[in-house]
C-alpha cells in the first residue's frame, strides 16, 4: 500500500478543511513550497519573461500550459484550485475577495506560474541552530513594499516586495551562505540592515503578515518575496488573475535540497559598510581588496601615512561606491600663488579614475570644485573623454559643478555617496593649510559645509581620500594626524568622513578604489546582492580598461594638465611627475594595481 507524502497530505488538508486557514510557515519542513500567480494564456508570454527578469522575487520553478491544473514536476495527485489554505482572486486590479478555494472559476484559458519561496529554506536554518522569529512565534512573516523598482515587461512592472527576519549579527554569515544554496526559493538576501536604504520607512508598519521585533545584537535581514507577484498582477488591472494569500504557500513534494542541492556557494564575507548597512562579496575578491588597501600605503613623501591608516575602510568605500547611484567626487588644492595654476598634480587624475569606474558601473557622478577651477575641470573631462577613458554614454552621465551651481541645487538626500579626494578640508581653526602651514582659505570655496551636510543624512556616504591629514574627511584620524604629521595640530582637517582611505599618493588611491570596482563588478554573489537580484543575473563581462585607465591615459591626462599650467605639487616642476615620484613610477604602481584584480 502507498504512503501518502506529506505534501501530498498537507494539501489534502488545505482541499478538505473547514477550519480557519493559517499560514504555511513552519509546515511541511524541508519541504519545497511556492507562491502562484495565475494570468490568462495571451499575456502569460510577457509575465515568464517579467519573471526571467525578475528572478529574486519570481524565482520560477514550474509554468502550467494553459488550462492546466497539476504540477507533475512539483507534485503528484495535486490540483491549484484546491490545494493552498488561501487565495487572492482579482478583478481589473482589485483584490475582491479570499476564498479558500477556486474549484468554480473558469480554468480553461489560465495558465499558472509556481515560485521558489524563503519558507522552502527555514529547515536548513534550524538544522544551523537558527530559528525564524516568526516561526518560533507561530506568526506570518513580515513582508513590506520597496522602493526597489522591477524590471518592466509589457504590462508588468512596479516594485518589490521582500519579507523580512531579524537574525543576530554573528548568525549573518552563516544565514546568507546557507540561503544563497536555495537560489529557487529567492536565494540569498537583496539587503541586509537600514530598511530605509530600500524604501521602508517604519518596520512597524507592516502591509503584510505580522510584525517581527528586531532586538538588540540583531538586524533585520531582507529577502526577495513571491508576494510581489501580488503587487504587480495589481497595478497591471488585469480583468481577472489568482494569487496565493500572501504566507499561504503551495506545498510540494519535493525536498528543498533536493531541488537546488547542486548549488554551490564560494566563500563569502558579509560586511558592515557602515554601522547600519551591510554587503556581500566573495572571500576571494575581499583578498584584492584588502592588497590594495596596502599597496597604496607605498610613502614615496615620507609623511608617515601608514600611521594615519584604518584597516578596512578601503573595502568598505569600495562597496558603499559600489552600492550607489548617485554620487558626488570633489578634489581640489590650491599649492601654488603665481601666474599657473595654483593647482596640483595629485587629485583630478584621481577623481576621474573613479569617474571612469562608477559611470562603467552605471551611477551618476557629479564633479564638485571651486569656482575658480570649474574651466579646467570641464576641460580635463573632455579631454578624458577624447582619449578614451570614459565613452560617450559615460560621458553623459557626468556633470562638472562649481561651488555656485551646486549650491544652488544641493540637498542633504542629494547623493548617495559623498568623496573627497585630495580636497583642502577645514582644520580647528576654521582655515585651510597646505603641509606647509601656509593658509590657502581664500582660494577655497566652503565645500565642506555641503560635505558635511551630506554626512548629516542618514542616507549618505561620505569618503575621504588623503595622503597628509589636511584632506577634507581627514578629521576621522585628526588625533593620529596631530601625533604623527609634522604642524598636524596646525593643518589636519577636523571634518571627519565615514570612511577614511590613507595613501603615499591620492592618485593611486583614486586608481585603486576603479580597481575595486572593477573587481567587485566581476563578482557573482555581490552582483546579484547590489541589484537586489534583478535583470541579467550574472556579471557584465567588461575589461579592466573600462575601469582603469591605461598607461597611455594616463599620460596623456599629466600632459594635458602641464598645458593648462598644473605642476607637481611637491616641487612645483612643470611636468608628468605627481608629488615628486616621475611618470615612469607611477606607472609602475598603476601597473601593480591592475595586476592585483585582473582575471
Amino acid at each position: 500500500m502507498a504512503t501518502i507524502r506529506e505534501g501530498e497530505l498537507l494539501r489534502l488538508e488545505f482541499r478538505e478543511s473547514t477550519t480557519s486557514p493559517t499560514p504555511t510557515v513552519g509546515r511541511g519542513k524541508g519541504l519545497l513550497q511556492a507562491n502562484i500567480g495565475v494570468v490568462p494564456s495571451k499575456v502569460a508570454g510577457d509575465f515568464e519573461t517579467f519573471c526571467r527578469l525578475n528572478y529574486g522575487p519570481l524565482a520560477l520553478i514550474y509554468r502550467s500550459h494553459t488550462g492546466e491544473t497539476g504540477a507533475p514536476k512539483l507534485a503528484q495527485n495535486s490540483d491549484i484550485r484546491t490545494d493552498l489554505p488561501m487565495y487572492n482572486k482579482l478583478l481589473k486590479g482589485e483584490v475582491v475577495s479570499s476564498p479558500r478555494s477556486l474549484i468554480d472559476e473558469p480554468w480553461e484559458d489560465m495558465v499558472t506560474f509556481y515560485f521558489g519561496c524563503s519558507f522552502s529554506f527555514e529547515e536548513a536554518l534550524a538544522n544551523k541552530g537558527i530559528k525564524s522569529r516568526n516561526v518560533k512565534e507561530g506568526k506570518n512573516v513580515s513582508m513590506y513594499t520597496t522602493s526597489i523598482e522591477l524590471h518592466p515587461v509589457g504590462l508588468f512592472g512596479g516594485n518589490m516586495v521582500v519579507s523580512m527576519q531579524p537574525m543576530k549579527i554573528s548568525d549573518l554569515l552563516e544565514v546568507v551562505t546557507i540561503s544563497s544554496r536555495f537560489p529557487s526559493c529567492h536565494g540569498g538576501p537583496v539587503h541586509i540592515g537600514d530598511p530605509k536604504r530600500i524604501g521602508i520607512l517604519n518596520l512597524d508598519d507592516v502591509p503584510y503578515g505580522d510584525r517581527s521585533e528586531v532586538k538588540e545584537g540583531e538586524v533585520p535581514v531582507f529577502w526577495a518575496c513571491g508576494v510581489t507577484a501580488l503587487k504587480t498582477l495589481t497595478s497591471a488591472k488585469l480583468d481577472r488573475c489568482f494569487t496565493h494569500r500572501p504566507g499561504h504557500m503551495y506545498i510540494s513534494d519535493i525536498p528543498s535540497s533536493q531541488w537546488d542541492g547542486n548549488v554551490q556557494v564560494p566563500p563569502l564575507d558579509v560586511i558592515p559598510v557602515t554601522g547600519t548597512f551591510y554587503s556581500v562579496l566573495s572571500s576571494e575578491v575581499l583578498k584584492k581588496l584588502t592588497r590594495l588597501e596596502s599597496l597604496i600605503l607605498k610613502d614615496p613623501g615620507k609623511r608617515g601615512v601608514s600611521d594615519l591608516f584604518i584597516k578596512g575602510d578601503f573595502t568598505k568605500a569600495v562597496l558603499g561606491l559600489s552600492h550607489s547611484k548617485m554620487i558626488a567626487i570633489t578634489t581640489g588644492f590650491p599649492v601654488f600663488f603665481d601666474e599657473l595654476q595654483k593647482e596640483e598634480t595629485d587629485g583630478l587624475p584621481g577623481a576621474l579614475a573613479m569617474l571612469q569606474a562608477l559611470t562603467a558601473n552605471g551611477s551618476t557622478v557629479h564633479l564638485i570644485c571651486d569656482d575658480r577651477t570649474a574651466v579646467l575641470t570641464k576641460g580635463c573631462l573632455k579631454h578624458y573623454c577624447a582619449i578614451g577613458a570614459v565613452t560617450p554614454e559615460q560621458f553623459a552621465l557626468t556633470r562638472v559643478l562649481g561651488y555656485s551651481e551646486v549650491k544652488g541645487i544641493f540637498k542633504p538626500s542629494l547623493y548617495d555617496c559623498f568623496v573627497a579626494i585630495e580636497r583642502s578640508g577645514i582644520a580647528a581653526d576654521g582655515r585651510h593649510y597646505t603641509m606647509k602651514g601656509v593658509d590657502v582659505s581664500s582660494h577655497c570655496d566652503p565645500i565642506d559645509d555641503i560635505y558635511q551636510a551630506s554626512k548629516d543624512y542618514d542616507g549618505c556616504i561620505t569618503i575621504g581620500i588623503g595622503d597628509g591629514g589636511n584632506e577634507l574627511g581627514m578629521g576621522k584620524v585628526y588625533n593620529k594626524v596631530v601625533d604623527h604629521i609634522e604642524k598636524g595640530g596646525l593643518i589636519g582637517c577636523k571634518v571627519a568622513a565615514d570612511l577614511a582611505i590613507l595613501s603615499g599618493v591620492c592618485n593611486w588611491a583614486g586608481c585603486a578604489v576603479a580597481a575595486g570596482l572593477y573587481a567587485v563588478s566581476q563578482c557573482t554573489l555581490h552582483w546579484r546582492y547590489r541589484n537586489h537580484a534583478i535583470g541579467q543575473p550574472t556579471p557584465l563581462d567588461l575589461p579592466l580598461d573600462a575601469f582603469v585607465p591605461t598607461d597611455e591615459q594616463t599620460s596623456s591626462l599629466l600632459g594635458f594638465l602641464n598645458e593648462q599650467g598644473v605642476r607637481d605639487g611637491r616641487t612645483g616642476n612643470l611636468d608628468k611627475s605627481v608629488d615628486s615620484v616621475a611618470l615612469q613610477d607611477q606607472l609602475t604602481v598603476i601597473k601593480e594595481i591592475r595586476e592585483l584584480v585582473r582575471k
